[in-house]
């Protein structure tokens, strides 16, 4: 008799840990997850992150400094007309005037904090925040972009963004460099500026894994995999960037073991649904064994580890009953 469990169909929607208005599925989900933990992003006081909603310039500078971890003086010299003090963007409008990220309107010397950023003042405010000097990057002078004239002063950083992978040209190669950015967008090109350059914290990463990990299990124990399955690519995703980065340590590598092992589980539930159950019985055992290689290289895993072989226990108990 086959087993009856909650694989086909839809899986049950899960919105972010952080964000109300953002799914697990959503193309800004691993950025804004991200960005939330590192206290870079806020929501609004509903929860909701407002992925669609145009940010100004005032909003992505503060945004930009502190995910740069660049430390605001306590004092700064007002630069603008524009810009009272005691404002909350004072100190980092103030503070990026000084070191030359940002400048006033040419006609009107005003800074506009209010006024909606577009693409080209965004990756500019990015990468002299992130200290990066693109002419300094000689392989980047082979990088065409259809709608960015080589001589205009924001090519070197449109064609650094596309040549290192942090922004990508659409399928006529064009960037639309005059594009008024929303929060979404902004959080994907921040995200993929440190990601690029290694900046990701592993420890946030391996929290965050962990995190949709444990909620994975919840969806497994209530035998609802097409949900856990998302859940665990989630994971696998943040273990991947950490992995990016710490390939050798052993934390890091015990993750991926618990990843590893919750892929298999998930196969093993479709294998018993299924009648294989010599598959599924062997399989449980593989998810088993890769949960106790997680537990050697870090023994702390131990609460997730052991989770894991007691559900690969239960299927195969069930598949072996099942199967008689």
């Amino acid at each position: 008799m086959k087993a009856h469990l909650l694989i086909a169909g839809l899986a049950l929607p899960i919105t972010s840990f952080a964000f109300s208005d953002i799914t697990i599925r959503d193309q800004v989900y691993d950025s804004t997850t991200y960005l939330e933990a590192v206290e870079v992003f806020k929501g609004y006081d509903d929860g909701s992150f407002g992925r669609d909603k145009t940010i100004n310039r005032a909003e992505a500078l503060k945004t930009i400094l502190t995910a740069a971890e660049l430390e605001m003086p306590e004092s700064t010299t007002n630069r603008f007309s524009d810009v009272p003090d005691g404002i909350w963007f004072a100190p980092y409008v103030n503070y990026s005037a000084s070191e030359g990220i940002v400048k006033g309107d040419d006609t009107t010397g005003l800074f506009s904090p209010g006024r909606n950023v577009n693409k080209a003042e965004y990756l500019k405010m990015l990468m002299l925040s992130f200290d990066v000097d693109p002419s300094q990057y000689p392989v980047i002078t082979d990088v065409k972009i259809n709608d960015v004239e080589d001589g205009i002063w924001y090519a070197p950083y449109f064609k650094f963004a596309v040549k290192f992978k942090i922004l990508n040209v659409d399928g006529e190669n064009n960037i639309n460099p005059g594009e008024e950015l929303s929060r979404g967008q902004a959080a994907e090109i921040l995200f993929s500026m440190i990601r690029q350059g290694k900046g990701l914290k592993p420890q946030v990463l391996l929290n965050l894994s962990e995190l949709h990990l444990l909620k994975a299990v919840e969806f497994m124990d209530m035998e609802s995999v097409a949900t856990a399955q998302i859940l665990v690519d989630v994971a696998s995703m943040f273990s991947t960037y950490t992995l990016e980065m710490l390939p050798e340590n052993n934390i890091v590598q015990s993750a991926d073991r618990v990843i590893e092992a919750m892929k298999l589980l998930t196969t093993t539930f479709s294998m018993r649904a299924e009648g294989n159950y010599d598959a599924a019985i062997q399989t449980a055992k593989d998810a088993w064994a890769k949960a106790d290689e997680s537990l050697q290289l870090n023994p702390q895993n131990k609460l997730l580890t052991d989770k894991i072989k007691e559900i690969a226990a239960g299927i195969a108990d069930k598949a072996r009953a099942e199967q008689s």
